[in-house]
């Protein structure tokens, strides 16, 4: 899916597949732009994944949350961040 949008892209995947946390790294060919990250997201979402393993999501993932958490999941992690008793970077 990465190549579709990038085609001289180098894709590495490395962690701990057993307990299902693949983590993948992007080489990207053409402008780091947000594509490579719509495409990658996209199909794990589609296939019920998370975008954001055991890490969170983080501040770099923060714009494609949208595809992993509902509208009422979103509404309420700001609420929680709008009292400091969480932050969005570490919700996942």
């Amino acid at each position: 899916m990465v190549t579709g949008v990038d085609p001289g892209a180098v894709v590495i995947t490395f962690g701990h597949v057993a307990d299902g946390n693949v983590h993948v790294n992007i080489v990207p060919a053409a402008p780091a732009d947000g594509r490579h990250e719509d495409a990658l997201f996209s199909f794990v979402a589609s296939l019920g994944g998370s975008i954001s393993a055991e890490h969170g999501i983080g501040a770099l993932k923060a714009p494609w949350l949208a595809l992993a958490r509902t509208d009422a999941e979103r509404a309420l992690f700001a609420r929680m961040a709008s009292v400091g008793r969480v932050q969005l970077s570490r919700c996942s």
